[in-house]
């Protein structure tokens, strides 16, 4: 099995993840949610929430370049979960999405103003259109 984890995400904006990936968005493509993380080197994990996919991946800082980035169009989402111990208020809040039986991506979201169960009932209305 594939299980792939990205922990201590951090909501960014727009403008900053258009700067990285500004080329792999497609025509009406829009980003819906963005987050990233900085290890202890100069490469930031990423998770960016569009309404076309969701995109994974690491980012080599202060250049700008992508190291790795995984595209997960919502077709091929099997399931997914989101957990958190209450709405708005856990010390992190996790998305879990299951591509088949051999691959598992898990992200760690820190508190912040987005609330998990918006970003699931959006990824729900993505996976159902």
């Amino acid at each position: 099995m594939i299980y792939k984890t990205t922990q201590n995400l951090v909501p960014i904006t727009s403008n900053e993840v258009v700067s990285y990936i500004g080329k792999l968005l497609i025509q009406n493509e829009c980003i819906c949610y963005s987050f990233c993380n900085k290890g202890n080197t100069n490469i930031y994990q990423t998770l960016i929430i569009t309404n076309k996919r969701i995109l994974c991946g690491n980012f080599i800082m202060p250049f700008k370049k992508i190291f790795n980035i995984t595209s997960i169009p919502y077709k091929k989402i099997k399931t997914f979960s989101v957990s958190h111990l209450q709405p708005g208020t856990a010390e992190y809040s996790d998305l879990t999405i299951y591509i088949n039986n051999e691959e598992k991506y898990s992200f760690n979201i820190l508190p912040c103003d987005i609330d998990i169960e918006e970003i699931g009932n959006k990824i729900s209305e993505f996976i159902l259109q």
